[in-house]
């Protein structure tokens, strides 16, 4: 009862590490990792081409200081 409890715990073993992921999700994965990187290049080259603000400006909304020291 052992050796036969033995080889059907084998043989699942084998079967589970045999059934990896099919070619269809193979490649939704692959599709899914070429869109997420795709984005991520995107939103680097419009952060990388924006106009960079000027430090050194006043902001022209912000209020005056009128209090006397």
């Amino acid at each position: 009862m052992k050796k036969i409890f033995g080889i059907f715990v084998v043989a699942a073993m084998m079967s589970t590490v045999a059934c990896g992921p099919s070619e269809k999700e193979t490649k939704a994965r692959d599709e899914k990792l070429k869109r997420d990187s795709d984005s991520i290049a995107d939103a680097l080259t419009k952060q990388m081409y924006a106009p960079a603000k000027d430090s050194t400006k006043k902001d022209a909304g912000a209020p005056a200081d009128t209090t006397k020291k």
